[in-house]
């Protein structure tokens, strides 16, 4: 039941076992207390970025990465001005739009 707060649209394994695993801590952790959730936000969520960037392709998950990222400021496992991942998933997306397309004839 710990992962009923998980939204049907992370579709990615990762993402998914992270908000599963996020959502866990927050309830029998932290026992629901704001702000030990918010502290163990703090704390993890540095490791928790450089463990999806090594992990996952941007590129293609930019929308579900973004969401997760969303899911867990409104939350409050990490702070609205926390946009890590949303920079990363931006700034990947900047660099294949300026990337030459090879025309295929």
């Amino acid at each position: 039941r710990w992962l009923d707060g998980t939204s049907k649209a992370t579709r990615h394994p990762v993402l998914h076992v992270m908000e599963g695993y996020i959502n866990f801590m927050c309830r029998y952790a932290a026992g629901d207390e704001a702000e030990v959730y918010k502290a163990l936000g703090f704390s993890l969520y540095p490791r928790l970025v450089k463990l999806l960037v090594s992990h996952l392709d941007f590129a293609d998950l930019g929308p579900a990465v973004e969401d997760f990222e969303r899911r867990l400021q409104q939350r409050g496992f990490i702070s609205a001005a926390e946009t890590s991942l949303s920079r990363l998933v931006h700034g990947q997306r900047e660099a294949q739009s300026q990337q030459p397309q090879l025309l295929v004839q």
